[in-house]
């Protein structure tokens, strides 16, 4: 039997000492970041992100880059409140759903003429060398810019092989093209114009100065924006002009 001096004789001299666990300090994620690309095949697309200034027989094009930039500043406002920043949000939204309809129906009738050859399949044309944009926008609406730019560059590039293999004649594709290019010129159009008055609804009431001034700059405002209605959009025909002024683009 063991000696019970002899276990206490291997005891430490002392126990260690337990260090505290440390105390949970909150942490939070950081800022997300993130990139977006676009990628281009054809010239014409490559038009609307870049712009052009007017000429002879073609009225200008604003580009992508300044679309973004306007829609960004008038979207702030229109969160603000500021009544005219909303109805220009209003005139851009439905130009952009103007133009993604007519683009979609002429891309159909596009892809239905290459689907027309029995035993014959197409391939679309794509690019050797495409081009990758770094897309810089900061609103939704600038990006349904982009999704316009990208889908009349796969437009652009059906009608273009159609009328390479003779399923529409040069006339005929040229046309097809232009169809769907100024609805996108013009949707792009949209965002000029506006000039932040800070109008409320007491002004357009009162008929103050302020708004005296907004509706010599960008028209009277349709009443439905004063009365916090919705109204119907479609009866004010005056927001569909363009700016008349080329120097504005």
């Amino acid at each position: 039997m063991a000696d019970p001096t002899d276990a206490a004789d291997t005891l430490p001299a002392a126990l260690p000492e337990i260090e505290p666990e440390p105390a949970l300090v909150p942490v939070v994620p950081g800022a997300l970041r993130g990139r977006a690309w676009l990628t281009l095949q054809t010239r014409r697309a490559q038009t609307l992100v870049r712009g052009s200034a007017p000429r002879p027989g073609r009225s200008a094009v604003v580009g992508l880059g300044r679309f973004g930039r306007e829609v960004g500043y008038i979207a702030a406002w229109a969160a603000a409140g500021e009544l005219y920043a909303r109805w220009w949000v209003e005139r851009i939204e439905r130009g952009l759903g103007e133009a993604e309809c007519t683009v979609a129906a002429i891309g159909a009738d596009a892809q239905r003429r290459l689907a027309s050859i029995e035993g014959v399949e197409f391939e679309v044309a794509r690019s050797v060398e495409p081009l990758r944009l770094l897309l810089d926008l900061g609103h939704p609406l600038a990006f349904r810019g982009a999704y316009l730019v990208a889908a009349y560059d796969r437009v652009a590039r059906t009608v273009l092989t159609a009328r390479h293999v003779g399923l529409t004649t040069q006339e005929e594709g040229a046309q097809l093209l232009d169809a769907a290019f100024h609805p996108v010129r013009r949707s792009q159009a949209r965002a000029l114009g506006y000039r932040f008055l800070g109008v409320k609804a007491e002004d357009v009431v009162e008929g103050s100065a302020r708004y005296r001034e907004a509706v010599a700059v960008m028209g009277e405002l349709p009443r439905r924006f004063v009365d916090g209605g919705e109204g119907d959009s479609e009866a004010d025909e005056s927001d569909l002009d363009e700016p008349s002024d080329p120097k504005a683009l």
